[in-house]
């Protein structure tokens, strides 16, 4: 038997800055039980002499994951063996294998499939969301080592759906994931325009798909039930350099309430999983953020602003997404995020575009508000990284919400009739600064 090839990103270029911003940026680092003690075993004065400003006991349960261990947080939130200068204490005396996995893969992270297994990287890395270092492509040694024993891996045995009962094969699967690749081509148009152009793909083809199950009485059979009509969609969409789907995004119809709500809805949803709250409470502070930003009352709250930023004034900062170094960064960003296999990892594949439509949204609107807490009047790069990598800790590569959905289904179901509504992908693509334009 031939080994599954390992397969390695284009376009995105790592190495370690040793910058330690990431010791302190998810809600929890977790260690594996068989390296905890371990570490709990280390001497606390050779790390404190190291830097670290209370080792005593270093792991502790999680409070959001139960059993699960991980690292104690300090006061300001990064791990309490971080050094005064930024890097691990840990490390820096006992050596790199002396780490949790978390830490010694980060940023790292492994699907395996009958194709291959593919390696992809998390964007709330600051190397990585500034594209600094050698390409990844060219380290395959370093990549098949690490590989060799990291933790940081998920299996997927078969593609999901393209939709509700639409099964795929893994021929179709990959089809569409090429279509879906194709479209972020900078030339077609801006960014928040191919996104949409994506979202009306799949949109287009789930109708069709559908439409010819019913037709052929096969509304019950397998994937290779789609297989004409994915052929001839394909064939159809890609005529005149995808005329039909820029057709389609050219359209302008969006809606202010709407998006304000999706979005506020959004953000509460990530306060709710981080401050733990009860049940009830959780349910009436998500409801109370949803309907305050849909009068424009409301205001973004998060540890990267100094206090909160009403809406009112997000909604004046200028953005320009078509600049060019913003421009590069987002189809970097969304593109690689095709490349790692998110969408394998949604509940289908219809879900995973939503959900990227959601993320853009969440991009601007946390890039206006990091602009406005810093007195500028318009998004500067420093901005844009920042809410890209905010965004892809809380809600892409590192999310919890699995767990918060399962502890508050009801949440899962407001989120599904959000992402249902017919004018929800043209609201979400547009933001604020089309108004201006």
């Amino acid at each position: 038997m031939t080994t599954p090839p390992l397969h390695l990103p284009s376009g995105i270029n790592y190495e370690c800055t040793r910058c330690g911003r990431s010791c302190g940026e998810f809600w929890e680092i977790k260690v594996e039980p068989e390296i905890a003690d371990s570490i709990r075993n280390r001497p606390a004065e050779a790390l404190r002499e190291a830097g670290a400003a209370d080792p005593s006991s270093p792991v502790v349960p999680s409070p959001w994951t139960p059993g699960t261990l991980m690292m104690r947080p300090g006061p300001d939130g990064h791990c309490c063996l971080q050094g005064a200068d930024g890097l691990c204490t840990l490390h820096k005396i006992f050596g790199f294998a002396s780490k949790p996995n978390r830490c010694r893969t980060f940023p790292y992270r492994f699907i395996e499939t009958p194709r291959g297994t593919y390696c992809g990287l998390t964007f709330a890395c600051s190397a990585v969301l500034n594209n600094q270092g050698p390409a990844v492509a060219d380290q395959r040694g370093e990549i098949e080592d690490l590989f060799g024993w990291t933790l940081s891996r998920r299996a997927v045995e078969a593609p999901n759906e393209l939709a509700s009962g639409i099964p795929l094969t893994w021929e179709q699967y990959e089809a569409v994931e090429q279509d879906l690749a194709d479209l972020l081509e900078p030339a077609l148009a801006p960014i928040g325009e191919r996104l949409l152009m994506q979202y009306h793909y799949l949109h287009l083809l789930i109708k069709l798909v559908r439409a010819d199950r019913e037709n052929t009485s096969r509304q019950f059979d397998g994937p290779e039930a789609n297989t004409q009509a994915i052929e001839v969609f394909r064939h159809r969409v890609r005529e005149g350099d995808w005329a039909l789907l820029r057709g389609i995004a050219g359209r302008r119809p969006k809606s202010g309430l709407l998006r304000r709500m999706i979005l506020g809805f959004a953000h509460a949803l990530r306060n709710t999983y981080g401050r733990r709250s009860g049940r009830l409470s959780g349910y009436a502070m998500v409801l109370k953020t949803y309907f305050t930003h849909g009068f424009g009352h409301g205001s973004i709250d998060m540890p990267a602003l100094g206090k909160p930023v009403a809406y009112r004034k997000m909604k004046t900062i200028g953005f320009d997404p078509a600049r060019p170094e913003f421009d590069e960064l987002l189809t970097r960003y969304f593109r690689h995020r095709i490349q790692r296999k998110d969408l394998l990892l949604a509940d289908s594949v219809q879900f995973g575009l939503q959900l990227q439509l959601l993320h853009w949204g969440l991009i601007h609107w946390y890039a206006a508000a990091l602009a406005a807490d810093r007195g500028a009047h318009e998004v500067g790069w420093e901005h844009l990284t920042e809410a890209v990598r905010i965004v892809e800790k809380y809600f892409v590569l590192h999310s919890t919400f699995d767990q918060l959905f399962k502890r508050m289904p009801l949440l899962r179901l407001f989120l599904d009739r959000l992402l249902e509504h017919p004018l929800y992908a043209f609201t979400m693509a547009r933001g604020e600064w089309c108004e201006r334009q």
